[in-house]
């Protein structure tokens, strides 16, 4: 599902490191935050590990080609850690590299994969053309829907909307449908050899089948988007289950903890931190429920300035990330869900 609010620059720069003994991060250079996922690479003894597949085809096949830079070894496994479009996409053109491969995922995502990405590609088409051309309509014209001038910042800003809108429509119609052919509900273990790597479902967070895949003796684990730094993504999300999920998640032995978007973190700071928020906005918002305030009141008080600032500081381009990505979308959501109008 694509929208202006993650339109962000398509990254064409990245780097590879080494982070464990047949163990590589593939990661995106992107400011503020990639809309293409970090990837976690783990090579084994016969066979090579994949989290997250990217969602352009273009950007799945960058991947691959790194991929055999490292190894002559084939991809046997790819887990999608959950359903969204970023990280599932890429998944037929891993297939076309790998025959034999195997897709994991969790019941619920081969579900939401197909009813809200792969299902959702001609809407989002048609969607993103019509974005399209009212942004060359914005830029060309050099003033903004509400008639003021475009500054050189929010002209930038236009342009880097336009250049995704541009790539996503030249690629995305390529994507073919292609949904996990494991399922994996409660969790897994793959012995790859000398290599052990545990799957794991830890409970609803930012989707309702969010997996992580942990590698118990080098101490590493990949969380998908259910940790996303410096601000976190909380569309659809399940607010108070993933306050708890992340304490599941913190009872792992992992020193080194791999986001599908933002950097390496070596310990649990962070996702304290997030934690916490999740925590503040579901009570926040349930106490606004309990006053009788009504759903735009609610969304008028409960604004969590105090997270953005904690999190996002003064840089503007995170601020106004954490309010797409995460205040939005998030305050209406739990509001609805604490109504039982969601599910």
């Amino acid at each position: 599902m694509t929208t202006t609010a993650n339109a962000q620059p398509l990254p064409s720069e990245y780097e590879v490191t080494k982070v464990a003994d047949g163990v590589y991060a593939f990661m995106w250079k992107a400011v503020p935050i990639s809309p293409e996922p970090n990837v976690l690479i783990v090579i084994n003894d016969d066979d090579v590990l994949v989290v997250d597949s990217e969602m352009l085809p273009g950007s799945a096949k960058t991947l691959i080609a790194e991929i055999r830079k490292l190894t002559p070894k084939p991809v046997r496994y790819l887990v999608n850690t959950h359903w969204h479009d970023d990280h599932v996409f890429g998944n037929a053109t891993f297939k076309d590299a790998f025959p034999d491969i195997h897709i994991i995922g969790h019941p619920n995502t081969r579900i939401d994969a197909t009813d809200q990405a792969f299902n959702a590609i001609p809407a989002d088409i048609e969607n993103s053309r019509a974005s399209l051309a009212k942004y060359r309509g914005i830029l060309r014209a050099g003033r903004g829907e509400d008639g003021t001038p475009l500054s050189e910042e929010r002209r930038q800003r236009v342009q880097e909307v336009i250049d995704f809108y541009e790539r996503y429509l030249a690629e995305v119609p390529q994507v073919r449908t292609l949904l996990p052919d494991v399922a994996v509900e409660s969790g897994a273990t793959l012995y790859c050899g000398s290599r052990t790597i545990e799957i794991r479902y830890l409970g609803r967070g930012n989707t309702r089948g969010d997996l992580v895949v942990y590698l118990p003796k080098e101490g590493i684990v990949a969380t998908g988007d259910l940790v996303v730094a410096p601000t976190p993504f909380g569309i659809g999300s399940y607010y108070a289950d993933w306050a708890t999920t992340l304490g599941e998640l913190q009872k792992l032995e992992a020193t080194t903890i791999f986001l599908a978007h933002g950097a390496v973190q070596h310990d649990w700071s962070y996702v304290t931190k997030l934690q916490g928020l999740l925590t503040d906005l579901v009570s926040r918002v349930d106490q606004e429920i309990k006053a009788g305030a009504s759903l735009d009141e609610v969304k008028a008080r409960v604004t969590l300035d105090d997270w953005k600032k904690t999190l996002a500081g003064d840089d503007e381009r995170m601020r106004r990330a954490f309010d797409a990505y995460f205040v939005q979308p998030a305050v209406e959501r739990q509001y609805r869900l604490a109504k039982g109008d969601a599910s």
